[in-house]
This record gives C-alpha cells, structure tokens and sequence, in this order.
C-alpha cells in the first residue's frame, strides 16, 4: 500500500505529539568525544583515570558504535574543564576537531562542495551523532541563517 506525500507530514505530526507526552531520551554519539580526549592527553592527562574519577568506565565512551545520555556528555566535559581547570575548555577542544569527531557526518560534511551543502547534509544526517541539536539553514534576500533547536526537555549546557 502506498500513501500519498500529505500523509507523511500528518505523521510526522503525530510522532511529534507523541513524544511531548513521553520525551524521546537525548543521547550523543561518544565519537564527540573524541576531540575532548586528543585535547585532554596533549596536556598528559590520564583519561582512563579521569574517566574513573567520575565512575564511568572508559570502554563505554571509546567506541565509535556507543551512545551516551547527554547528562553523560556534559558532566565529562564540565568535569574536564574543572579537572584541567580551563574555562575555555570548549575553545580550546576545537583546536583538536577532525572529521572524525563527528562520526561518518564528519566525513560527510568535510567531502561537500561547499559550506552550504556541508550544513544541509549536517542538516539530514545530524542524528548520527545524536538528537540534542537540531540545525536548520533559513534562506532569504542572499542571506543564509543557520538556527540551532534544542528539545525543550533538554539540560541545560554551560
């Protein structure tokens, strides 16, 4: 049986509805973490041992197939920053961004023609890496503006 394109926004719809009554859980890809860890062993930090510290077993954030709670994500870089004590923790992590931090989207993005090809497969592959930011490119009178959402239910980041 085959349903006419109306019908998949109308369920799109309802999926949406759904799950403002029972949120969906906002996981990240540990691959993103990945330029956390090139940036925390430059300075010789002893990752397994920090990853100990806060109880987290470093098995489950190495592999490139994992996905952790967003809480997960944010208390490891909050800590990091602590630990390491640098407030530019975020500044400072980009320096160590590769393709591959960002999984296969990373990949993805870097082989795009342009800027604005990169952010519209971002854009259509994004939840590989997870569902905590949803990006969307608006075009208008030669502008391009790219809005950032976040699930209402979503911690709040520092």
């Amino acid at each position: 049986m085959t349903f006419p394109a109306k019908n998949v926004t109308i369920d799109a719809k309802i999926r949406y509805h759904c799950r403002m009554n029972s949120p969906e859980p906002i996981i990240v890809s540990a691959t993103v973490l990945a330029q956390l860890f090139l940036y925390l062993d430059s300075l010789q930090v002893d990752i397994d041992a920090f990853l100990r510290s806060l109880d987290i077993e470093a098995e489950t954030v190495r592999s490139p197939d994992a996905y952790i709670p967003v809480e997960t994500y944010l208390r490891i870089q909050d800590e990091a920053a602590a630990y390491i004590n640098d407030p530019y923790l975020g500044l400072h992590m980009g320096e160590f961004a590769q393709p591959g931090s960002w999984s296969i989207l990373g990949y993805l993005m870097m082989n795009c023609q342009t800027l604005g090809e990169a952010f519209e497969k971002s854009g259509r592959y994004q939840r590989i890496i997870g569902n905590m930011i949803d990006a969307r490119m608006q075009f208008g009178l030669g502008k391009v503006r790219v809005v950032y959402f976040t699930p209402p239910h979503a911690p709040q980041m520092s």
